[in-house]
């Protein structure tokens, strides 16, 4: 009896990038309320349809003039098509790493954010360095397309 053998290969192409975010001055004053600022557009590789941003912000409510939450959020800006991604997000104070957090995630329309760390308000102070800055190192990866082939 002869016994029908097949091997498959799969090579995944991916776009990579590491980019580093220093906020000076962070939040822009105590009553800055509802404060939201964005990083530089994210080119990954070559291809300008694979823009990002690290969006960072502090949510007030007028209402009853609390302070709720602050956080940090990836938000992809041309989401045509199903993304898949690995990133790695740090949060460097003082030239230490504090925080990081890693995940992969694929972003699919409409959906086009991805909620990375949240805090209650006002915690945000803990990661200011002794310079004023609050640094945010991105280690970002894209799965672009992928090969099979048999062999």
């Amino acid at each position: 009896m002869s016994v029908n053998e097949t091997k498959f290969y799969t090579r995944i192409d991916k776009e990579e990038c590491v980019f580093t975010w220093v906020i000076d001055n962070w939040p822009v004053s105590t009553d800055e309320r509802n404060a939201r600022i964005s990083s530089p557009i994210l080119n990954v590789g070559s291809n300008e349809e694979f823009q990002f941003q690290l969006k960072c912000y502090d949510n007030y409510n007028a209402y009853d003039q609390l302070d709720i939450s602050s956080g940090l959020e990836l938000v992809c800006l041309k989401n045509n098509t199903e993304l898949p991604c690995k990133f790695e997000i740090s949060i460097i104070m003082d030239d230490q790493t504090i925080d990081t957090y890693t995940d992969y995630w694929t972003f699919i329309p409409p959906k086009n954010s991805y909620q990375i760390f949240e805090f209650l308000s006002g915690e945000w102070k803990k990661y200011i360095s002794s310079m004023g800055t609050l640094t945010f190192r991105c280690e970002f990866s894209l799965f672009t397309s992928y090969n099979q082939r048999i062999h």
